[in-house]
């Protein structure tokens, strides 16, 4: 088969390789199948010349990978590749499809079918069972309701022709080591700008990895689980450290950002792969921008990623109102968050990022300003507030939805810094004020300045700043 993978184009200013993408294609490669990954984000791809990239090539499967954020762009190119590509199967992937799989085949009538979870198991076998039916050149299915010939394929779910919807069951990659590296030719990471998640960077150029999958906890806001499921898994300390060896001989990378979400949950894990870093004394700076949990963290450890060249962590704290904390379910007591901070400080020059979420359900004007009010009491040295997003899936957004909440929601309004929709105690407008304010009062501080700006290593990375100042202050 001739696959090509995709994400549509938005405005995010975060622009990194597309590791989802990237392991998805090494699962197809190694099946058999021919791949082209597009990341039309990086290549400013609209619709339009999205039709003109598919237009003569004769793809059999194009797959959608969809954040909530990007459903409101999908449409236009679902309908650009349904009438330049009229017998290409069209399938869509990753956390929206996940959280509503049933709402994407109804509201998308060109898509052919979605994928729930990790992909990898599935999608070859897809193309593997289609390429048997010979069914690639119909637009239109009446094999998919056929009973048993896709039962078998994980994770997928089509319409049964009645309808109503065929569900399979998901199945996790338990085997990470397995799965292979993201099939990087495809992803070119050196064509990526300068400033990925989290903007800073200590040497250039950079790549993304990602060592474990998987979350155990259930905060309330976030639905990461979905994806990945409760049992988290980790791939080998000296797999993780090859990919590294490889990024950096083959591309000359010379930083790695972890972008997992639970990085530091296996203390074992996380001790073998520092002292594997080090025995191989490969020269490379590496830091955990997507946010550490601070109870998985203690000075032995911290001092060893420190001297493994960790150089850089955000931590998810959310908020400075201890009732906030337990609606969250975040398992943190605002008590600890001082004694931990304090205890990186001593143990490490590693500079640290604290993550805050204002304006979640129930949230008071005052539990607000505590949020602020803690930030600017820790020892951070830059911060990240962003309003409450009522994410599919989580439980929040279930909790939301089943009071009744949610029937006006618009999916487009639904981003970090906007605050267009306010479900605390307080109206939209207001908590986009207290949004703009919280970053005010944390970075309008003499000490905290400097520290900024140290960290600013190029023309672009201010170009990023200033994009992300509009978002927050003017958008």
């Amino acid at each position: 088969m001739k696959v090509f993978l995709t994400r549509t184009m938005n405005k995010t200013p975060m622009l990194i390789p597309n590791l989802g993408l990237g392991y998805l294609a090494t699962a197809l490669i190694r099946a058999g199948h021919e791949v082209t990954v597009l990341d039309c984000i990086l290549e400013g791809v609209d619709a339009r010349a999205f039709a003109e990239r598919l237009a003569n090539q004769s793809y059999d499967l194009i797959g959608f990978q969809v954040y909530t954020f990007d459903v409101r762009y999908l449409s236009a190119y679902l309908e650009a590749s349904r009438r330049v590509a009229p017998r290409a199967v069209l399938v869509a992937g990753g956390p929206h499809p996940t959280a509503a799989p049933e709402e994407m085949l109804t509201e998308f009538p060109q898509l052919e079918a979605v994928f729930c979870g990790e992909a990898e198991p599935g999608l070859p076998l897809l193309c593997e069972r289609l390429a048997e039916l010979g069914a690639a050149g119909a637009p239109q299915f009446p094999s998919w309701s056929q009973a048993g010939h896709f039962e078998a394929v994980p994770g997928l779910v089509v319409r049964d022709g009645g309808g109503d919807f065929i569900r399979n069951q998901r199945r996790f990659v338990e085997d990470l080591d397995a799965t292979g590296f993201p099939a990087w030719d495809k992803l070119k990471p050196l064509a990526y700008p300068p400033a990925p998640q989290g903007t800073f960077t200590r040497r250039l150029p950079v790549a993304p990895i990602i060592v474990t999958r998987g979350c155990p906890f259930d905060c309330t806001f976030c639905a990461g689980h979905l994806i990945a499921g409760k049992k988290l898994r980790s791939r080998s300390a000296r797999n993780v450290v090859d990919e590294i060896e490889f990024l950096v001989r083959e591309y000359g990378i010379q930083e790695i950002h972890i972008e997992d979400d639970n990085f530091s949950l296996n203390r074992k894990m996380v001790s073998s792969f520092c002292q594997e870093l080090l025995a191989r004394e490969i020269d490379v700076s590496w830091s955990c921008p997507n946010g550490l949990r601070l109870d998985s963290l203690d000075q032995e450890l911290v001092g060893l990623m420190a001297r493994a060249g960790c150089y850089s962590i955000a931590l998810g704290i959310e908020s400075g109102s201890q009732r906030i904390l337990d609606l969250m379910k975040k398992r943190l007591k605002v008590t600890e968050v001082t004694d931990k901070i304090n205890m990186i400080r001593r143990s490490s020059d590693i500079s640290i990022t604290g993550f805050f979420m204002i304006g979640y359900p129930g949230e008071t004007e005052a539990e607000i300003r505590e949020t602020i009010r803690l930030s600017r009491t820790l020892d951070l040295d830059k911060v990240n507030f962003g309003a409450f997003m009522p994410l599919p899936g989580s439980t929040a957004f279930n909790e939301l939805k089943k009071q009744g909440r949610l029937h006006d929601l618009d999916y487009t309004r639904i981003t970090e810094y906007r605050a267009a929709v306010s479900f605390a105690g307080l109206s939209a407008r207001r908590l986009r004020m207290y949004l703009q304010w919280s970053f005010i009062r944390f970075y309008m501080r003499p000490h905290i300045i400097v520290r900024f700006l140290r960290q600013i290593k190029s023309w672009y990375q201010v170009r990023i700043l200033g994009q992300r100042l509009l978002e927050v202050f003017w958008r």
